[in-house]
């Protein structure tokens, strides 16, 4: 073929052949890094899942509800994406010590074994045609986690393993990802390798061939936008060929010109429509932010021997954190202060309909226990997003201060009294959605004169300012502390001010909604706020 061919397309073709040579070994070379940093990102998903298959399982132990770790947690880990196992492994600590649980919590294989002996494990295995990482971290109980003694639950020797986690990770989505995106590579390298001998062969058909002179003028004229105008081939030869091709580019770039205009036309069309839509969003988010905001109370009457005041502000347009006071009977007030899971639209609504069925059920004058009981298996029954909500309900007899409550999953409320400061004593519920049937138990509470009840979503204690650090509940006690003598009101828009001082700027993290509650015997006046 080379016998046969100019002198100009023997040194295009071997151009263009290096040209495609060194994109394919770029190509390639980019491949194997995409093939690296997929695994890495693997293993961090793994590690990721595996951590917080422990941080649940820690949860449900401090709430008393490790029994449910195979039907909530497990489940919960399966269903996530390209996870094909994930279980908990016993070690001899914890069968010594709370009996050998679940058949599938007992060692299986080598790698088990070498994780309770406490070694790391991350193995990649050919499993049923893919490819499937394992990784199984053995746990070792501290005597600081999160603020946490391990030793207080688990009576062994300090650097004892526990057990372990493991998690199987698929590969496969991963891997064919990968592979498209090298079929993708090669293609371009070809089409790049294509256009490469093109532009070779055009420069050296300018320097080598004073034929190919006017091929260069039409050129030139083509690169400055000039289109309208004839091109006439003279010879059937390497520079008639290529005259041929500057004609069809001419034409092509004519027409690519027209699409231009017409692309860019419906581009600024397609923006100014996208631009309406999301100015309707905008406002309708507006509107439906006022419309969440207002059906919360607003008005704090002073109610019994009670003073009243909450607020609650959103991380986004819409959040899911409520709170809620009402009348039941003649000297009965219920209190709710509630954190649904996630943000934005699906947790408002959730939100919604949580605090409508919970007044609807505690109006009847139920017992916190069973208030939180129906509403969960209500809250079951009507849950397609699988979403949940952590409650914290009270009843207070405003004329004698008991207070009889029930917390499901919530943060434990803050009682001040006099110089002290205590959280109140964990009823152990679950957080209501989750599953239905769930028992809730409720304790009984003596307010006295003076009492302060301060009431709070996570997202009070777990604001962060710019370096990262949590506002943390020493700072919230500290706080509540030092502005005792201010009334309710006062002390609510202090800790919101606090808060945003604390933030520096920083958008919320999540919602923040806060209620507090004296009790003073003095105090005499009917409620009117629902």
């Amino acid at each position: 073929m080379f016998k046969k061919s100019s002198l100009i397309i023997q040194v295009a073709a071997v151009a263009g052949l290096i040209a495609a040579l060194g994109i394919f070994v770029t190509g390639w070379t980019g491949y194997q890094h995409q093939k690296l940093q997929a695994l890495e990102d693997a293993v961090s998903q793994a590690y990721s899942l595996n951590q917080g298959y422990f941080e649940m399982l820690n949860t449900l132990m401090l709430t008393g509800n490790m029994d449910e770790r195979n039907r909530v947690v497990k489940h919960k880990i399966n269903t996530m994406p390209n996870v094909v196992e994930a279980r908990v492994i016993r070690g001899e600590p914890v069968n010594g010590q709370f009996g050998p649980g679940f058949d599938d919590e007992q060692p299986l294989d080598e790698w088990d074994a070498r994780a309770l002996r406490g070694e790391d494990i991350i193995e990649i295995a050919e499993q049923n045609g893919q490819r499937i990482l394992t990784m199984v971290r053995p746990w070792k109980p501290v005597k600081d986690y999160n603020g946490v003694n391990c030793f207080n639950c688990h009576h062994v020797p300090e650097g004892s393993v526990n057990g372990a986690i493991r998690i199987g990770y698929s590969l496969a989505e991963s891997d064919q990802a990968i592979d498209n995106a090298l079929k993708k590579d090669l293609f371009i390298s070809a089409i790049t390798a294509g256009i490469s001998s093109l532009v070779i062969f055009m420069f050296m058909i300018i320097r080598m061939k004073r034929p190919l002179k006017e091929a260069e003028e039409i050129a030139t004229r083509i690169a400055n936008g000039e289109f309208n105008f004839d091109i006439h081939v003279h010879k059937q030869d390497e520079a008639g060929g290529v005259l041929i091709a500057l004609e069809k580019m001419r034409q092509a770039l004519i027409q690519a010109d027209d699409d231009k205009a017409r692309r860019a036309a419906e581009v600024a069309e397609k923006n100014a429509q996208l631009q309406a839509a999301h100015q309707q969003i905008q406002d309708e988010l507006e509107i439906a932010r006022t419309l969440q905001i207002s059906i919360l109370p607003t008005h704090f009457p002073n109610v019994g021997h009670c003073q009243l005041y909450a607020q609650m502000e959103p991380a986004r347009e819409m959040g899911g954190d409520f709170y809620d006071m009402f009348s039941i009977g003649q000297d009965h007030l219920g209190l709710v202060m509630a954190d649904v899971s996630g943000k934005g639209v699906p947790a408002a609504f959730f939100m919604a309909v949580s605090r409508t069925q919970l007044r609807g059920i505690a109006r009847n004058g139920d017992s916190p226990e069973a208030v939180l009981a129906q509403l969960n298996d209500h809250l079951c029954e009507q849950n397609p997003l699988e979403l949940f909500v952590t409650v914290f309900y009270a009843l207070l007899n405003t004329r004698t201060g008991e207070l009889i409550y029930a917390n499901g999953g919530h943060n434990p409320p803050l009682l001040q009294r006099g110089d002290s400061m205590i959280s109140l004593p964990t009823t152990g519920g679950m957080a209501l959605g989750i599953m239905p049937e769930l028992p809730y138990q409720q304790h009984r509470l003596q307010l006295d004169a003076g009492d302060r009840l301060f009431m709070f979503t996570d997202g009070v204690t777990e604001a962060f300012d710019i370096e990262n650090q949590l506002f943390g509940e020493d700072r919230l006690e500290a706080l509540l502390r030092e502005h005792r003598t201010e009334d309710t009101q006062q002390l609510i828009e202090t800790v919101m001010t606090q808060l945003h001082h604390f933030s520096q700027g920083r958008p919320l993290a999540d919602d923040i909604t806060c209620m507090a509650l004296d009790f003073i015997p003095s105090v005499r006046s009917r409620y009117a706020a629902d």
